[in-house]
């Protein structure tokens, strides 16, 4: 926050969050296209935009349609700080447990009573402590129980798994299928059931086929002032997916922090600076004749 000190903070009232992830992806985007319409003698290379408002639900770009798009490249507007330029992701899958009890009269269940509610608090509790997301920073993935509900006859935890390399997911994948296979031989009386599915991929392998979108985005930050670092993000952008379609796409800051919390904020000076990366990057591709 210190780089913003005597500039114009927004947040909301405490109550609920902001929303800059990713409302201020669109105002980057929409001030970048007002600006390239506006003025012609800024210079760009052929541009296309396109919003995805269902990102945050993890249906962005299920409708997509990269080659009506008609892009090579691509760059998402769903960083945080303006020092970072995004290139890596989680892998994500998400496992959902459905676990079938037997109702029974406590007043007679003794031999009989199969509790689904306990089976499902059994299935967390043996989660690893150092595998949760509290406990997870850096390059280290997490497997996350993030909704439990439930009653005798019936419960269900819904959870997702992210790591960065796909060697660690297939153990995580691993470690819970071991797991529900443990407690179902440990409850026969009860129908205990695990769907997983992919969410997204790590797309850094791909960025690495062509070094450009990358290449430009920093040398576009550094001519808005900003010393930037090609990082990771602990999460997934709409790029993750739109990658592994076949448009290799490099995720940009916003200038927003603490996404998903209610002490989410943003600086009107970090809208501006995550404007001028955009413009400066799209400078860098018309001079590269791309």
């Amino acid at each position: 926050m210190m780089r913003y000190v005597g500039t114009t903070i927004v947040t909301s009232d405490g109550n609920t969050l902001l929303g800059a992830d990713d409302k201020a992806g669109v105002a980057v985007i929409m001030d970048v296209l007002r600006r390239l319409l506006s003025d012609p003698s800024l210079p760009r290379p052929g541009v296309v935009a396109a919003f995805t408002p269902d990102e945050e639900i993890g249906r962005g770009v299920v409708n997509f349609d990269v080659k009506r798009f008609g892009a090579d490249f691509a760059y998402t507007v769903d960083g945080g700080a303006v020092c970072e330029v995004e290139t890596a992701t989680f892998n994500a899958w998400s496992a959902d447990w459905s676990i079938t009890g037997r109702q029974v009269h406590p007043g007679s269940a003794c031999g009989l009573m199969v509790n689904a509610a306990r089976i499902a608090s059994e299935i967390v509790c043996a989660m690893k402590p150092e595998e949760m997301p509290e406990n997870s920073s850096g390059m280290k993935g997490f497997d996350y129980p993030m909704h439990v509900e439930g009653s005798t006859s019936s419960a269900k935890v819904r959870m997702i798994l992210r790591d960065f390399s796909m060697e660690g997911m297939e153990k995580r994948r691993a470690r819970l299928e071991s797991l529900r296979g443990y407690m179902a031989l440990k409850h026969p009386g009860a129908r205990i059931e695990l769907a997983m599915k992919e969410q997204y991929r790590n797309p850094a392998g791909i960025l690495e086929k062509d070094r450009r979108p990358v290449e430009y985005a920093l040398r576009g930050a550094a001519l808005a002032g900003i010393e930037c670092v090609e990082g990771s993000i602990r999460g997934g952008t709409d790029g993750s997916r739109l990658s592994f379609m076949g448009l290799p796409s490099v995720n940009l800051p916003t200038g927003g922090e603490l996404f998903h919390s209610r002490e989410e904020w943003i600086s009107e000076r970090g809208l501006e600076i995550a404007r001028d990366i955009v413009l400066n990057t799209l400078g860098i591709w018309a001079e590269a004749g791309s």
